[in-house]
């Protein structure tokens, strides 16, 4: 399961992520902005760079996501990486696991996380308008917010 290519694997029984070259591309600039040196993998230098961690819990962070065993981060990992973390705040948010975020669960999470704002937040995810945010639609909006914070 990627955002940045086609795939059989399956989510929520049947329901797979659209993947679309939009989707790709916002990626790959997030990407190729954390590639500052522009050699195809994401450094550890380059991490501490943006990370406000230290250099240890990098590595280790870097290990759980190196499946190459380069010490660095190709295009392919920083994908599965960016895919896990959509699926688990999707996962997250669905409290009863249909695949779509509704106001009273996105309102639950909210109030768990302190947080307000939860009926603006699915109003701007919610590409459609009927009330829910389904999978495409968060992967989407995580992608647009990711391809933003990275400008």
């Amino acid at each position: 399961l990627s955002v940045c290519e086609k795939s059989t694997c399956k989510t929520m029984g049947n329901k797979s992520p659209k993947t679309t070259p939009a989707h790709k591309a916002m990626v790959k600039k997030c990407f190729d902005k954390l590639d500052k040196n522009g050699d195809g993998v994401i450094s550890i230098s380059e991490l501490q760079d943006v990370l406000t961690m230290k250099r240890s819990a990098i590595l280790q962070g870097l290990q759980r996501i190196d499946s190459d065993g380069d010490s660095a981060i190709n295009f392919d990992e920083f994908c599965k990486l960016v895919q896990k973390r959509f699926m688990d705040d999707f996962n997250f948010l669905d409290k009863n696991k249909d695949g779509k975020i509704t106001l009273p669960e996105m309102k639950k999470a909210f109030a768990s996380l302190k947080s307000a704002g939860a009926e603006e937040y699915l109003n701007k995810l919610d590409k459609d308008k009927d009330g829910v945010v389904t999978l495409d639609e968060y992967i989407e909006g995580c992608l647009q917010v990711l391809a933003f914070q990275t400008k």
